[in-house]
């Protein structure tokens, strides 16, 4: 009896460690409800939500009245009256068939107006996506037990009342198509989280990552510095109503800091995105950490660097599964980030692969995101 006993509790630690595979200190405002008919995508969405702890409940009904996010697993035939004010729609057919597209052809006025009223469309198929992306450009792909299902889920945490940001953003973030454009929705999360009243972003250059940062300042009320060593760049911050561009080395920033201002205050997150070279990112380590909040959060892009062959050129992979052609005169970009983080954190990470997890370091515990999509980028958090 002891035996099947202790053989009963392994089988619960395993079957719990399936379903809490990675550490999510992420706020989650309000409960979600999940609805559509049981089935594969239906485990799908139910596997993701168990892993990251997220709270939900499961519905029979819905209501026009509710004002919480819902997920909708399969929202074909829906009457649009009774859709949530909130909603993720699962995409769950094959739109490719030819029987099916005839059947979508006769409601495709009122199931485009669906998809496009959602606040986000998850699909199990890239050629699906293909089918309606130019008319619904805030779409993620999701099949069953997809590496990248952390972007995909993020929403969940977010309070219902910004949820239309989000969807800009992913939008936005599926039709810029740059070497960071996957990554605006994320950096958006990550920043807005945190709820910043102080956020630094160094490397502006075009002003793309500024996009999330200034959605996250219109929320919190967050003063944004920009800091680029180009006064080209200075531009991106022409209509940053609350943020400030300063022209130098990011590396002289603490000095700069500590006669500005902003003296006598912390960061609550820094972004970085400048040389990608070793040497650079340890100084960079060395000036932003002792002027990191208690409860800080560090980013880096460029973290795995991943140019791929495309037609005998190369290129960079989004996880929208495009690519950005790099032109015969692109400098070669250094792939510096990730041993200089390993090094100054004395951590163990393969940065061509997703990672969520915690680690101790400097007298600290930390939280770790890392997305290895789109040139890469790193999250690492102060916990205490």
């Amino acid at each position: 009896m002891r035996v099947v006993l202790s053989i009963l509790k392994l089988i619960i630690v395993l079957i719990l460690q399936v379903e809490c595979l990675f550490a999510t200190p992420y706020k989650q405002y309000e409960k979600i409800y999940l609805y559509g008919e049981h089935g594969q995508h239906f485990e799908t969405v139910e596997t993701a939500l168990r892993a990251f702890n997220v709270d939900y409940e499961v519905i029979k009904t819905l209501s026009p009245h509710s004002k919480r996010l819902h997920i909708i697993v399969d929202a074909l035939g829906i009457n649009k009256s009774m859709l949530p004010s909130k909603y993720i729609v699962y995409q769950t057919h094959d739109l490719n068939n030819t029987r099916l597209a005839y059947q979508i052809k006769q409601l495709e006025h009122e199931y485009i107006k669906t998809l496009k009223g959602a606040i986000a469309v998850w699909d199990y198929d890239r050629k699906n996506i293909q089918s309606y992306s130019a008319i619904v450009p805030h779409y993620y792909y999701f099949p069953r037990s997809y590496e990248y299902t952390d972007p995909v889920i993020l929403p969940c945490f977010l309070p219902s009342a910004i949820l239309s940001t989000y969807k800009e953003l992913l939008a936005y973030s599926n039709q810029v198509d740059t070497e960071i454009s996957s990554l605006i929705p994320m950096l958006f999360f990550h920043s807005y989280v945190e709820n910043p009243k102080l956020l630094m972003e160094a490397g502006v250059c075009f002003g793309y990552s500024t996009q999330a940062f200034v959605k996250a300042s219109d929320l919190c009320g967050t003063e944004l510095i920009g800091i680029d060593f180009s006064q080209g760049a200075a531009s991106s911050y022409d209509c940053v109503q609350n943020g400030i561009f300063v022209c130098m080395d990011d590396t002289l920033f603490p000095s700069y800091f500590n006669k500005s201002q902003f003296k006598n205050r912390l960061l609550d997150v820094v972004f970085i995105d400048t040389s990608h070279e070793y040497q650079h990112t340890l100084k960079e380590l060395d000036a932003f950490l002792p002027l990191l909040a208690p409860r800080g959060t560090l980013m880096f892009h460029d973290a795995n660097v991943t140019p791929l062959t495309v037609s005998g050129r190369q290129a960079w992979w989004r996880i929208n599964d495009t690519t950005q052609l790099m032109g015969p005169l692109s400098p070669p970009n250094p792939r510096g980030v990730a041993p200089a983080l390993r090094e100054f954190f004395k951590i163990s990470f393969d940065e061509t692969k997703y990672i969520n997890t915690e680690f101790e370091s400097r007298g600290g515990s930390w939280h770790m995101v890392h997305y290895p999509f789109c040139n890469g980028l790193t999250v690492i958090k102060r916990l205490k």
